[in-house]
């Protein structure tokens, strides 16, 4: 297994639910995922976007947060493309400062080209290619009560974290560490975060 990116599934009352999230890729370049909620109902979006793009990463926020009334997902593409759902407000604002549309969600619940790059930004589902200007995410992590973190090709980092794990990368950070990874727990505070040392010339 190269690669494994779940979801717990729970009901709005916190009642262990049918459905299931998740994204595998095997050495063998062969992908499997699951897009149903915890209704036990299919995500046609997310099984869309799945289908068509040539996946890097895919993460998966709290299916019970006020920030995934139906679904809170980021799936980073291998040529840099970012498509996204419902997620906290501080990552959808530093995407959109890197990013140009090309389609989003409608009011009948489906995904449609936009017809001007710049048009205004709709809640919901999301679909951007990466300015040339910009470098592309390479990680990204969806946790509780809107944290996230995210990491970029060019070594730039954002991030809402729970304090202590904030506290931990700040430190790091500060000895001169590269902060690489945080993976963020979707139902729990639990994280872990991957660190190197920075390489001297």
């Amino acid at each position: 297994l190269r690669y494994l990116s779940t979801v717990s599934s729970y009901t709005d009352d916190g009642i262990s639910g049918d459905g299931c999230c998740y994204y595998a890729e095997f050495d063998s370049g062969e992908c499997w995922w699951g897009t149903q909620n915890a209704h036990g109902e299919e995500d046609g979006i997310l099984h869309e976007i799945l289908t068509e793009m040539d996946v890097h990463r895919v993460a998966f926020g709290n299916p019970t947060s006020p920030f995934a009334k139906k679904s809170s997902w980021i799936v980073i593409g291998k040529d840099g493309s970012v498509a996204w759902r419902n997620i906290p407000q501080g990552l959808h604002d530093v995407l959109m400062e890197r990013y140009e549309l090309t389609r989003c969600s409608t009011p009948s619940g489906t995904i449609a080209d936009v017809p001007h790059r710049r048009s205004p930004v709709r809640k919901g589902t999301n679909v951007g290619i990466i300015r040339a200007d910009a470098a592309a995410p390479c990680e990204v992590s969806l946790g509780v009560a809107g944290t996230y973190f995210v990491r970029f090709m060019d070594g730039t980092v954002d991030y809402s974290l729970p304090s202590f794990a904030a506290d931990v990368c700040e430190k790091l950070e500060a000895e001169g560490k590269v902060i690489r990874n945080v993976s963020l727990h979707s139902d729990t505070y639990d994280c872990l975060v991957r660190f190197s040392v920075k390489t001297k010339i």
